[in-house]
C-alpha cells in the first residue's frame, strides 16, 4: 500500500484475486484504497479491472466463493488432523520429553509420525516434578537451578531466541499447559485446545482457547512419564498455591508508570516490579544469573523521577517550544491553504463515489440483492455523506495561527497528566520516548532515554535526534 500511495506502479497483474487478500473485509478496504491511489487490479482468471465500475460487484461475488472455499478447506484440514490424533500419531508440535519417530507403511513410505519418550529429557522432567512437589521448590527456583547447570531447555517457539529455561515453561501460560500441568505426561493427549485467530484491528494472528467440548482427548499409556502418585502431589501443590493467590489481594497486579518501557541492556528483557517498590530485570529474576547477570535493583520512584526529569528538561526548553509551535502552525496552514484546490479535490472524489453508488443501485435493480451488495450500498452512502460534509466545511475555513503560549499550556496539561493518570501517561511516554534502556555502570544504573518530539502532537512521522542519554539513577 505504501508503494501504491507513492505512485510507484499503476497496475497490479495477479493470477487470482485470492492471492491479494484473505477475506472480503480486506478486499473491500484494499480496493477502496487502490481506487483512490489510481491503481488498477487485473486478476488473470477474471479478466476485468476490479477497481472499475463493475469490478467491485465481480470481486464481491468471486470473494464469497473464495471465502467459502477457504473455510471448507480449513474444516477438511482440521478433520484430517483429528483423524491423525485419534490414530495415535502426532498432528504437529512436540512436547518436552518426547521425540518424533516416522511411521512407515508396507511399502516403506512415511505415513506419519508418532511420539516416543526421550529418556534424557524424561529424567529432567521427573526431577522438576520432584523438586516442586516433594522439596517445596518454586518454579522460579527450579528454573534458576536448571539454567545454572546448563540443562538444555525446550526448543523456543519459531522466531524466538534460545534463552534458557523460563518460569512460564514450567508453570504454563495461556498458550500452553506447562510442564506441571500437561496431561500428556500421564498418558493422555489433549488436542484442539487452542486456535489462531486474526485480530481485525492489528492484522496479527493471536492464540485463543477453544471451548472444552471441542477438545479431542486420546489415551496414550505408552507416553506416560510421570507416575500417578507424583502427578497427584504436583497438582495438590499447584491447587494450594492457586487458593493462596486468590485469597491474597496483593496478588493483583498494579500498573506503574514505566511498566513495559524499561529494558535491560544486557539481555533485552523488560524490567518488572520486585519486592514492592523496586524494578528488576525479569531475565535475571525469572531465569536466573546464568541467563542474565544483571541482578541490580532500582527504586521505582527514583527511576520514574529521573526519566520524567530528562523528558521535561527537553520538552520545556525554548528550542522545543519553538519547534512544536512551528510544526503546529505548518500543519494548520496545510489544512487552510488553497481552499479552492481543496474543494476541487473533494468534489472530484465525491463525483467518483456517487458514480460507484449508482452502479451498486443499478446492480440491485437488476436483481443482485446479496449481503455484499447491501454492505457496499451502506459503505458508499456513508462515504458520500462524509465527503459532502467535508466539502461544506471548506467554505468556512479561515487561516488559523497558534500562539506559543497555547503550546506551552498544552505541555503543562501534559505534565499534569503524567502525574495523575498512570494508564494515559504510560501511553504518552511510549509514544514520546519509546523504550528506556537501563545499563549497569559501576555500582549504579544509567537510563538511556530516546526522544520523538513530533509524537507529542502526532503531527509528523519522522524521528528527531535522541535526547537525555546517560541519565544516572
Amino acid at each position: 500500500m505504501k508503494a501504491a500511495k507513492g505512485k510507484q506502479f499503476e497496475v497490479i497483474l495477479v493470477e487470482s484475486q485470492d492471492r491479494l487478500w484473505r477475506d472480503q473485509g480486506e478486499m473491500f478496504d484494499a480496493l477502496k484504497r487502490f481506487r483512490y491511489y489510481g491503481v488498477s487490479v487485473f486478476p488473470v482468471t477474471l479478466g476485468t479491472d476490479l477497481t472499475g465500475p463493475t469490478g467491485g460487484i465481480v470481486a464481491a461475488a468471486k470473494g464469497m466463493v473464495d471465502e467459502f472455499f477457504l473455510r471448507d478447506l480449513r474444516d477438511k484440514t482440521r478433520r484430517g488432523m483429528e483423524g491423525t490424533v485419534r490414530r495415535g500419531l502426532n498432528a504437529g508440535g512436540r512436547a518436552y520429553g518426547y521425540r518424533s519417530v516416522p511411521v512407515l507403511d508396507e511399502a516403506n513410505q512415511i505415513i506419519g509420525h508418532r511420539r516416543e519418550v526421550d529418556p534424557e529429557q524424561a529424567q529432567v522432567l521427573v526431577r522438576i516434578w520432584t523438586l516442586y512437589a516433594d522439596r517445596g521448590m518454586s518454579a522460579k527456583g527450579i528454573v534458576s537451578v536448571l539454567n545454572q547447570e546448563s540443562t538444555p531447555p525446550p526448543r523456543p517457539a519459531k522466531g524466538r531466541k534460545l534463552r534458557g529455561w523460563s518460569v512460564s515453561t514450567v508453570i504454563g501460560s495461556k498458550k500452553g499447559f506447562g510442564l506441571l500441568n500437561n496431561p500428556i505426561y500421564v498418558g493422555r493427549i489433549v488436542w484442539n485446545r487452542t486456535q489462531k485467530v486474526r485480530n481485525p484491528d492489528t492484522g496479527r494472528r493471536v492464540m485463543q482457547s477453544r471451548r472444552p467440548e471441542e477438545w479431542v482427548t486420546v489415551e496414550a499409556p505408552k507416553l506416560q512419564i510421570c507416575p500417578d502418585d507424583l502427578w497427584k502431589r504436583v497438582q495438590a501443590v499447584r491447587e494450594g498455591k492457586r487458593r493462596a493467590a486468590r485469597g491474597n489481594l496483593r496478588g493483583r497486579r498494579t500498573k506503574f508508570l514505566l511498566s513495559g518501557l524499561l529494558v535491560c541492556a544486557e539481555c533485552g528483557a523488560n524490567y518488572v516490579i520486585r519486592k514492592g517498590s523496586y524494578y528488576a530485570c525479569s531475565g535475571h529474576a525469572n531465569r536466573g544469573p546464568a541467563i542474565c547477570s544483571n541482578g541490580r535493583l532500582v527504586r521505582r520512584d527514583r527511576v520514574e523521577d529521573a526519566v520524567l526529569q530528562a523528558v521535561f528538561e527537553e520538552v520545556f526548553s525554548a528550542e522545543t517550544l519553538a519547534y512544536l509551535t512551528d510544526r503546529v502552525n505548518k500543519a494548520l496552514a496545510r489544512l487552510t491553504v488553497h481552499p479552492d484546490a481543496a474543494r476541487q479535490r473533494l468534489q472530484t472524489e465525491l463525483d467518483e463515489v456517487r458514480a460507484k453508488l449508482e452502479n451498486v443501485k443499478a446492480a440491485i435493480l437488476e436483481g443482485i440483492r446479496t449481503p455484499t451488495t447491501k454492505s457496499m450500498l451502506e459503505e458508499w452512502e456513508q462515504k458520500v455523506a462524509k465527503l459532502e460534509a467535508a466539502l461544506a466545511l471548506t467554505a468556512k475555513r479561515e487561516k488559523i495561527t497558534l500562539h506559543p503560549a497555547t503550546v506551552e499550556r498544552y505541555l503543562r496539561d501534559l505534565k499534569g497528566t503524567l502525574g495523575r493518570d498512570t494508564d494515559h501517561a504510560r501511553t504518552i511516554l511510549e509514544r514520546l520516548i519509546g523504550k528506556v534502556v537501563l545499563r549497569r555502570q559501576g555500582d549504579h544504573l544509567v537510563a538511556e532515554v530516546g526522544g520523538n518530539l513530533p509524537g507529542l502532537l502526532n503531527l509528523e512521522t519522522y524521528w528527531v535526534d535522541s535526547f537525555g542519554a546517560g541519565r544516572g539513577i
